[in-house]
């Protein structure tokens, strides 16, 4: 692995061996949420929309004190 992970196995990974470890933080919140938006009534994993993706990203960003891809200052991001 060089670093990356696939936003939605990280949320997910934080949502299930995580978030609960640690008494459900508020700064792991959105990662959470986005983790139980994303599977279905019977546990089927659903295809994530693009701003829970940017929502994951984001989140991550601020988690790690890491500039976000829209750090520019434009307030959007440049993909």
């Amino acid at each position: 692995m060089e670093g990356n992970l696939d936003p939605v196995r990280g949320a997910n990974l934080i949502w299930q061996e995580a978030a609960c470890e640690l008494d459900q933080p508020t700064e792991l919140q959105v990662f959470v949420c986005v983790a139980q938006e994303l599977v279905d009534d019977a546990g089927k994993a659903l295809s994530p929309r693009r701003k829970q993706l940017a929502g994951i990203v984001t989140a991550a960003h601020q988690l790690l004190g890491c500039p976000g891809p829209d750090h520019d200052g434009r307030g959007d991001s440049a993909a």
